[in-house]
């Protein structure tokens, strides 16, 4: 047991604040990321009260009795007729220890994302990788572009690194960034490709591009330059602008803005949430390619990086066979093994998740009262991260964040990695290793590049990929776009909060008024609340809201194995009071 109080965020969030625990109470470290505060969300967590104990059909049980159930439930069904679902409810790395039971086991793994795929896909298609920007070339760079990131709620750690620069913001949000830009472009959703398309138009004809990088660091050179010109020649300017709903005067402002300046562009999950989430994203990138964005001290492009990246991964047992986490049909098994995750609310089409896990034994693994527990076996409950050895990454900043124990294990409860060890040893199969050999391996394997691409590129010529063709994508019919960004109250699901739309005043409505919502998935009731920082075009409803993902697109994207929950549109059917 650490004498210690500090401890580490467990949480999937970009900050993964270090934190001072006494006497009950939550602070932030006065460590250069966390600077002696947390966030809101946080904050909201730490109030909330876990689960006592493991639940077994409503009735509370012990934990001996509960893994007694789960381990002959597990002998007594074929491996193959068994899921494993594992979320990020907890960001630390020995939390994935539970994979190497269940891939040995023989289960079926549910794989992709609910969050970032497809537009990580894109990063990949054009650099090889996808790497963290060092926040000292935040700090160094004159001029920041958040591109779909509300840094207040999402990393409000992030802002005292962009103070005092040149900022703009793209965001369908007029959001409290916006209020404070140099320029705010309020476009149309699912217009991101166009409008870094030509934006990169207007840069190669006022011969603004860099001439050297695109000749020394991208693949093909001045030929796959000019086809890349070719394609932002595919657009009609005049329908273009229409289409993104901006002006010249907005593109002649953002480009003498970035003229000369050092850059960065910080791109948020928002802009990628389609079926060609990955073009979005390497537009993006192909844009900063032709700045030369890449490579420098002061200079670059952050999107939600690969916390992997650069370490070695100690948890890489195979499943014989995965389906998508998107997609995934959980009546089709015996045994539903959830982790970390709620399904029942995060998932797309949730109507029909709710009805899945009701015809499945399912047994949910996590720490709080939520959606999925509710609609589960059984409830094993895990060990509080103050009690517990941990090792995580952030995809914002450079720290690694190793915890101890600082409080005493909870005998009713158990870690991840208690019950991957255990479950090992019972069945037989190779044994973990201990929690700090896991730890030394991590850190010890880390190699972290203090400018990322300043040499090469990870694709096979070591050169950065330009966009060459793009399939675009219409997300049908409907009077409304849908746009689901996270809360500023909760992170995920962990915090639901009720049925509320965000919506123009000039829309009609009234504050309380209840509206009757419908996508081609399904209807629900949401109460309405006046946010005129939003488009007439547009209604918000947070992440963490009750019945959103009734409406939600169920599709996955073209690449990256991805949710797409933007990739609709809806109708206000009536209002209902």
């Amino acid at each position: 047991m650490s004498n210690s109080t500090k401890t580490n965020c467990p949480y999937d969030c970009y900050d993964a604040c270090e934190i001072l625990y006494k006497d009950n109470r939550f602070r932030g470290s006065d460590d250069k990321i966390t600077s002696n505060y947390l966030c809101q969300a946080f904050k909201n967590i730490s109030k909330k009260q876990p689960l006592a104990n493991a639940i077994y059909k409503g009735k509370p049980i012990s934990l001996d009795k509960a893994l007694d159930i789960l381990i002959q439930k597990l002998k007594n069904i074929k491996p193959s007729k068994s899921i494993y679902y594992k979320g990020s409810g907890n960001f630390g790395k020995l939390s994935n220890s539970t994979r190497e039971f269940f891939a040995q086991y023989g289960s079926v793994e549910a794989n992709g994302s609910l969050c970032d795929g497809s537009g990580l896909e894109g990063v990949i298609g054009g650099r090889g990788s996808s790497r963290l920007l060092p926040t000292h070339i935040i700090k160094n760079a004159e001029v920041v572009v958040l591109w779909g990131r509300d840094a207040h709620i999402t990393n409000s750690h992030l802002l005292p690194f962009i103070k005092n620069k040149s900022l703009i913001v793209i965001d369908p949000i007029k959001t409290q960034s916006a209020k404070n830009a140099d320029l705010h472009l309020q476009i149309r959703p699912n217009s991101d490709l166009l409008l870094a398309l030509i934006i990169a138009r207007f840069i190669i004809i006022e011969n603004s591009y860099d001439l050297n990088f695109i000749q020394k660091r991208v693949s093909g050179g001045k030929d796959a330059f000019e086809e890349f010109y070719e394609l932002t020649q595919t657009l009609r300017i005049k329908d273009t602008l229409e289409k993104i709903d901006i002006t010249l005067g907005d593109i002649g402002k953002f480009l003498s803005i970035l003229n000369s300046k050092k850059i960065v562009f910080l791109i948020g999950i928002g802009v990628q949430k389609y079926l060609n989430g990955d073009e979005i994203l390497r537009a993006i990138d192909s844009l900063g390619a032709i700045l030369g964005l890449f490579g420098k001290n002061d200079s670059g492009i952050a999107y939600l990086a690969q916390s992997s990246y650069g370490f070695i991964d100690p948890f890489i047992a195979k499943f014989n066979k995965s389906v998508s986490k998107v997609d995934v049909n959980f009546s089709q098994y015996d045994l539903v093994f959830i982790q970390g995750a709620n399904p029942a609310h995060s998932m797309p089409n949730s109507q029909k998740i709710i009805k899945e896990l009701e015809s499945s034994f399912v047994v949910n693994f996590g720490m709080y009262d939520d959606e999925s527990v509710r609609y589960s076996d059984l409830f094993i409950p895990s060990e509080s991260f103050l009690a517990k050895k941990d090792i995580r990454f952030s995809y914002f900043h450079e720290k690694i964040r190793v915890s101890k124990p600082i409080i005493k294990k909870n005998p009713q409860k158990i870690s991840e990695y208690e019950l991957a060890q255990k479950l090992c040893s019972i069945f037989g199969y190779t044994n973990l290793q201990s929690e700090d050999n896991y730890i030394q391996d991590i850190v010890s394997s880390y190699k972290h590049q203090d400018i990322p691409y300043s040499e090469y590129f990870d694709t096979k010529d070591a050169k950065f990929i330009l966009l060459d063709e793009i399939e675009g994508n219409d997300i049908g019919a409907g009077e409304f776009y849908l746009i689901t960004k996270k809360s500023p109250t909760s992170i995920n699901s962990m915090h639901l909060n009720r049925a509320v739309v965000y919506l123009n005043k000039n829309l009609g409505y009234n504050n309380g008024d209840n509206l009757l919502l419908k996508s081609k998935l399904g209807e629900a009731i949401f109460e309405a609340k006046i946010d005129n920082s939003l488009r007439d075009d547009c209604i918000l409803i947070y992440s963490n809201t009750k019945n959103v993902n009734i409406l939600t697109s169920n599709l996955i994207s073209y690449k990256g194995n991805s949710a797409t929950y933007q990739n609709i549109k809806v109708d206000i059917l009536k209002n209902t009071n």
